[in-house]
């Protein structure tokens, strides 16, 4: 038998046999508009952000006929992309098995969009038409977090002995308890910097605007397969 938890409003915090509100134990909760399951995995939440994408692709299918490339493009950018991006600092640790259902509606969407038939090589049409996949959209909105609170991963302890995080100045990772904390995004973003060391020094020379713009170029001109790796360090 579960034990019954309350949030107390009465003087009586022993009594379970009071009207306060109880805590119930469920399997996952809805929470601004993010499905947040028991045991901190994604699968349900990829479940509705997939059927939204199929909604959206249906969408983007029907009037593709109908108008030009730049609104077909619009209309990915505000009903297609905009589902992926929400929450996709949370639920991009999902895993890339997970993410690769993502990829194969965003391929069908960018083949639509580009009027080419369904087996078309996509690598080229996200570079021409300025559009990251899942994957290289996760690692982007890493990198924005990182410029936009970098005091959280900044260095400011002082070592006996020189370390290759402390030479950029960047934390060192944390020693983690919990499998599922290593899908933290504090954790991903210093995992990410300490296994491309390349990046590291572009870090610590060019403005916070520099290195966002970069970082999408520089993914604009990787295959997806290059960006998985990135990813599995």
């Amino acid at each position: 038998m579960e034990a019954t938890v309350k949030v107390h409003q009465c003087t009586n915090y022993m009594s379970t046999d009071c009207e306060c509100e109880e805590i119930r134990n469920v399997e996952h909760v809805e929470y601004l508009g993010m499905t947040i399951q028991k045991n901190l995995k994604w699968n349900k939440h990829c479940d509705k952000v997939l059927k939204k994408l199929r909604t959206s692709c249906a969408t983007i299918f029907a009037v593709r006929n109908i108008i030009g490339k730049h609104l077909l493009k619009t209309i990915y950018f505000s009903l297609f992309e905009s589902h992926i991006r929400y929450g996709l600092l949370s639920y991009g640790a999902a895993g890339i098995t997970v993410l690769e259902q993502i990829l194969i509606l965003q391929k069908k969407s960018i083949r639509t969009i580009n009027k080419v038939g369904y087996r078309h090589p996509t690598t080229e049409l996200f570079k021409r038409d300025n559009i990251l996949n899942i994957f290289s959209l996760y690692i982007y909105r890493l990198f924005e977090y990182y410029v936009k609170h970098q005091y959280l991963f900044i260095d400011d302890v002082e070592r006996s002995h020189a370390t290759r995080a402390s030479v950029y100045n960047f934390r060192l990772l944390p020693l983690i308890k919990y499998k599922s904390s290593e899908g933290s995004v504090y954790y991903k973003i210093l995992k990410f910097i300490h296994g491309n060391s390349n990046l590291q020094m572009f870090f610590k020379n060019e403005p916070s605007k520099c290195v966002v713009d970069a970082v999408t170029n520089h993914l604009l001109n990787l295959k997806v397969e290059e960006v998985k790796n990135m990813l599995t360090i």
